[in-house]
């Protein structure tokens, strides 16, 4: 299962969201009670929710329990937002009772529903217990061997869906332009070539304050450590070279 962040965003912006807005542990405590399997910042469409009170099934059985939004995780960023669809299983005790017929129309069911608003994920997943989810997928690799809407169906565990599932706020940043990159660039540079490197990379920082703050916070902590090292290191400036330098301390005040 690839790296996914969860955007709220997406789920919110599909018209069914009005209907049957929730929070995905919700959902999950309404069949399994104070287990709170699932991160609590995760909203969904509660499916069943929907069936019942929209459609007015008495059975909401249908449908998968929920539907989420997702991207996939690249670069400090989530792209290729989708809709990614839901289904606990965190009760079985075993996979004697699992109906691939079931699976599929569930699935096919609940597509159908959410329309072209939004791309919908082609993979469904379906949660297990940690004790059951190696049963089920050694289950869930056969029947998709014979082919037809399963063999977009996969499992987990509910601790494979924390850990494949996160906010994008979970994921250290890593910087665009590394620290050592950066230092690297210094090397075999003086005076005024040292200078304009430094301005350079203090330009740099200005340039993304808005843009990617992180980067320019990151940028910021390498070049004014660099600095300090340059100032102290009683290098010989000519008259020209203090004075681009002071100017430079005055134009970044950051940098001092």
């Amino acid at each position: 299962m690839e790296q996914l962040v969860y955007l709220n965003e997406t789920v919110r912006e599909h018209s069914l969201y009005r209907l049957c807005p929730a929070l995905l542990n919700g959902v999950s405590n309404r069949d399994y009670p104070g287990s709170d399997y699932f991160d609590t910042r995760i909203e969904c469409l509660d499916m069943d929710s929907y069936e019942k009170k929209v459609m007015h099934k008495a059975q909401a059985d249908n449908t998968v329990d929920a539907v989420i939004g997702v991207g996939t995780y690249h670069n400090n960023r989530a792209v290729d937002a989708r809709l990614l669809l839901v289904e606990f299983r965190m009760g079985y005790e075993s996979t004697g009772n699992l109906s691939k017929t079931e699976m599929e129309r569930k699935v096919v069911y609940t597509k159908s529903l959410l329309g072209g608003e939004k791309t919908v994920s082609r993979q469904s997943l379906f949660v297990f217990s940690e004790k059951v989810a190696p049963m089920a997928k050694n289950w869930f690799d056969r029947q998709q061997k014979t082919g037809g809407n399963f063999r977009d169906c996969e499992s987990c565990s509910v601790v494979d869906f924390g850990r494949n599932i996160k906010a994008l706020s979970d994921f250290p940043y890593v910087p665009v332009y590394s620290e050592q990159a950066i230092v690297r660039s210094f090397q075999r540079k003086d005076g005024w070539e040292y200078i304009e490197q430094m301005e350079f990379w203090c330009e740099k920082a200005r340039e993304l304050l808005y843009k990617n703050p992180l980067e320019c916070d990151h940028i910021r902590e390498v070049v004014k450590k660099e600095w300090e090292n340059f100032r102290n290191s009683c290098r010989s400036l000519s008259d020209e070279e203090e004075l681009a330098a002071e100017i430079l301390e005055e134009d970044f005040g950051w940098l001092s």
